[in-house]
């Protein structure tokens, strides 16, 4: 009887160890569960279905947990790391930091609790001891690509350019880089501008603001060689008006060409991104609209008063809940009569674009046939048109740096705030100077940076 308990257990933790690594958390939960009923006692199990509560968020029931592998086991490794990410889930950063130091101090060689004390302190702003614990953990491991690429991150978010750039091709066998290597061939451009002729392949990787942003790099190549830039498919158009010196074609086709050389956009930084100095050339608008749409905005204009344009969630898999906020947050803005206010928001928004006139009377014109999440070009047509925009860190203000629109964009603090957008001077984005940015200083508020913009905008 005894035998076939521990089977069947040994049964279960397989099959929720094989869900944890492959992500399939709910399953995994249910499986870990299953195996609890037989061993409850079990510190491996208890240590495993925590880390599960924890990837599902559900923290309390996660602490109670740990709470029972300390009181059988004591002090353990792994369960401090648990405790540690428990605590950074609630934005508990000191009993977070608390927790890791005592898993270093029971591991020395716990590369997990360097990485995690590295990102911790990077948090609470501590950058001196962020950069020690990453440099120690490259130092000891220098194969943890994770470490290399988050290390990259933070450089690159604190203007140490040359550096970042450096370690950031750790991206690609990093475990919070989503984006897949489309080629894998050794013949990489090395940016040389006064090259022979000769046909160079760069190729789109990451999200369509990354394409947006390193598409102004693709404005100032004005060299001999033919450039072919694979874009996504929403992007060709706008893309082919604005560049019209480079061929475009789209993302995934780039196997159909001949090229002599080839470069993920993502590399073009360490090019022509090595330092502050180097992003002069920003400051002029890189896209063009289509002049078709030039029009798009006439029947709102209205004598005296300003277009406002408004984006206010972004559908980031990995960090959009943090970047968005609800319509309703920025209605210290919304309620000024001296302007029209024009929806840029994409996805599904006309429940609570009804709801907020209803509940404040507050209008916001939703312009006819113009789909925001499939139609960049007419989109970007819209933005083009309006006086200013005022949004979060998604793909609206991308496109509206890129056109040099007047933008006052929303930031939100650590998780939400992506590492380009911290590349500021004067709380001017250097990738888009004609974005000025106001960032949360406390994680999910919005109330200080709103007050901020509906100040500026009313001055």
């Amino acid at each position: 009887m005894e035998d076939q308990q521990f089977e069947q257990a040994k049964h279960f933790f397989i099959e929720a160890t094989n869900n944890l690594q492959n992500k399939n958390y709910l399953e995994a939960k249910k499986n870990f569960e299953n195996s609890l009923k037989f061993y409850p006692d079990r510190v491996s199990t208890l240590i495993n279905y925590s880390a599960t509560l924890i990837k599902l968020k559900e923290f309390p029931q996660a602490l109670a947990v740990c709470d029972q592998v300390t009181n059988i086991e004591g002090e353990v490794y792994e369960n401090l790391i648990n405790y540690g990410e428990i605590h950074s889930g609630l934005n508990q950063y000191p009993q977070a930091i608390e927790k890791n130091l005592k898993a270093l101090a029971l591991d020395s060689s716990g590369n997990e609790a360097k990485f995690n004390l590295a990102s911790l302190y990077k948090k609470t702003n501590d950058k001196s001891k962020a950069a020690y614990f990453y440099q120690k953990l490259i130092e000891q491991s220098p194969e943890h690509d994770d470490g290399k690429f988050n290390y990259a991150l933070f450089l690159l978010g604190n203007n140490e350019f040359k550096k970042g750039w450096d370690l950031y091709s750790h991206r690609w066998n990093a475990s919070n880089f989503n984006s897949k290597k489309t080629i894998n061939e050794n013949n990489l451009w090395q940016g040389d501008l006064n090259a022979e002729k000769k046909t160079i392949l760069l190729w789109a990787e990451q999200g369509i603001g990354d394409e947006i942003l390193y598409a102004g790099i693709y404005a100032r190549l004005k060299i001999r060689s033919n450039f072919i830039i694979s874009a996504s498919k929403k992007l060709l158009d706008l893309f082919r008006i604005s560049m019209p010196e480079h061929q475009f074609i789209e993302r995934g086709e780039e196997y159909k060409y001949k090229y002599a050389e080839q470069l993920p956009i993502g590399d073009l930084g360490k090019l022509f991104r090595k330092n502050q100095n180097e992003f002069i050339c920003t400051e002029n608008k890189y896209l063009v609209t289509d002049k078709k749409y030039a029009h798009i905005l006439d029947k709102y204009k209205v004598q005296n008063k300003k277009i406002c344009g408004i984006s206010w969630f972004s559908k980031n898999k990995e960090f959009g809940d943090s970047k968005s906020m609800h319509l309703v947050e920025l209605m210290p803005i919304l309620q000024n009569k001296n302007m029209i206010f024009i929806n840029l928001q994409y996805g599904e928004v006309n429940e609570e674009i009804e709801k907020l006139n209803k509940t404040y009377g507050v209008k916001i014109e939703q312009v006819e046939d113009v789909d925001c999440y499939n139609d960049i070009n007419k989109l970007a047509s819209v933005i083009e048109a309006c006086d200013h925009v005022v949004t979060v860190s998604n793909t609206t203000a991308h496109l509206a740096g890129a056109l040099n629109k007047k933008t006052f964009m929303l930031l939100a603090k650590n998780d939400g705030s992506i590492w380009y957008w911290q590349n500021q001077k004067n709380n001017k984005s250097l990738w888009y100077p004609s974005i000025e940015i106001f960032q949360q200083t406390t994680e999910n508020e919005w109330t200080g940076p709103v007050l901020e913009i509906e100040n500026k905008i009313n001055a």
